[in-house]
């Protein structure tokens, strides 16, 4: 199923190549978090993995590294910039431990794909049904592709205003941060779906096997300060762009962070994030 997306539909933070770059540097600073979740889904050597919301394939490619030879990755994304990105990327055939013929790009929309049925032992959404209009029918979808006994492995936002925090304050973060989120709102999201996703998952067929929050308070050392620091930023441009904040905002907030960057005191609490594993019943 092919998809064009409309001003509606397209991604919060667009599809360019800054946003792809920050993809890459997100992934990387999550990686621990995502092999840890992915263990507990028990994916391994020769399970067949649904990566929905593959954007440009970062996590799609470490998942074909772990299933190996015998395994098989579907990468479904809906941004058709992002699948030919990882197209062009499985055709040069240059990535190591990674065979191409063992990935599958679709470009599709989650909540209305039609996947074979029972086709899958595991997948993985990581921050996918924070920004859907219908979470629901997304895991619907996924539990029709997962074998009876197959697990789901989410990662997503159950608190994302309401824990954000920069210290020492700064009044040009906090109205960057506010017309984002309502924004994110406006477009039919819901940053607080990790707290559903219990009682989503057993209305899909799903039982709950793991539930976890992370939360961190992040100095500037910390490497985990690269993932807002390369965020915001982003936010803030896609904003000036759209005009629903001014330049001058951007600028301040700018200006406030690479003050907040420079002092070893200062601290930066992140949006709090539902982890969660789940089995689909037999």
């Amino acid at each position: 199923m092919s998809v064009e997306p409309n001003e509606f539909e397209e991604y919060v933070l667009g599809t360019h190549p800054d946003e792809a770059h920050r993809l890459g540097l997100q992934h990387a600073l999550w990686s621990e978090h995502a092999h840890a979740i992915w263990k507990r889904a028990r994916i391994g050597f020769g399970s067949r993995v649904l990566d929905a919301g593959a954007g440009p394939g970062f996590a799609t490619l470490d998942l074909a590294r772990i299933v190996g030879s015998t395994g098989h990755v579907t990468a479904l994304e809906f941004s058709p910039v992002f699948v030919e990105s990882l197209r062009n990327t499985l055709a040069r055939n240059a990535v190591p431990g990674v065979e191409s013929e063992n990935i599958t790009v679709l470009q599709a929309d989650l909540q209305n794909v039609d996947l074979a049925v029972e086709s899958h032992d595991a997948a993985f959404l990581r921050w996918v049904l924070c920004f859907l209009t219908d979470p629901k029918s997304a895991l619907m979808n996924v539990a029709r592709t997962l074998k009876p006994g197959g697990r789901i492995a989410i990662q997503d936002y159950s608190n994302f205003i309401g824990a954000l925090t920069l210290y020492p304050h700064s009044a040009a973060f906090e109205k960057l941060a506010h017309t984002f989120h309502a924004g994110w709102v406006g477009r039919g999201g819901n940053p607080r779906v990790g707290l559903e996703l219990p009682e989503l998952l057993n209305a899909c067929g799903f039982e709950v096997e793991h539930v976890n929050l992370l939360s961190f308070a992040l100095r500037p050392q910390d490497p985990l300060w690269r993932w807002p620091e390369s965020f915001f930023p982003i936010v803030a441009n896609s904003l000036v762009e759209s005009g629903k904040l001014s330049s001058e905002d951007r600028d301040r907030y700018l200006a406030d962070w690479q003050d907040r960057s420079r002092s070893s005191d200062s601290l930066f609490v992140t949006p709090s994030i539902i982890e969660i594993v789940a089995r689909k019943r037999r």
